[in-house]
């Protein structure tokens, strides 16, 4: 999924800027999605890792754990929204590859 993720945004523009994204920057999303996962399911804040959520329910109840959850504001926000950014893009690319099957 990881790949898939990468391959969209290098191919279509951001919903966020309606640009192209750099493909260091796509790598480097796609990377904080893993560090993220990483991170909330040892805190027991999601039950599997981001990539692995196979409902987009399921996925969108994850981010709002998270996002929720205490100190990813200020981790964040140290990483000037980076985490939130790359979760949202990951969110935006599952809608769209359900849309298109």
């Amino acid at each position: 999924m990881r790949n898939r993720f990468i391959k969209f945004y290098i191919e279509h523009p951001s919903y966020l800027s309606r640009k192209f994204l750099a493909e260091s920057s796509i790598i480097c999303y796609a990377g904080t999605i893993n560090t993220v996962s990483k991170m909330m399911l040892a805190r027991g804040i999601i039950s599997a890792n981001f990539y692995d959520f196979t409902d987009l329910d399921e996925l969108e109840k994850a981010y709002s754990e998270i996002i929720e959850s205490d100190g990813f504001y200020s981790d964040n926000k140290k990483q000037h929204s980076r985490a939130s950014c790359a979760l949202r893009l990951y969110i935006h690319f599952r809608k769209e590859e359900q849309t298109e099957t």
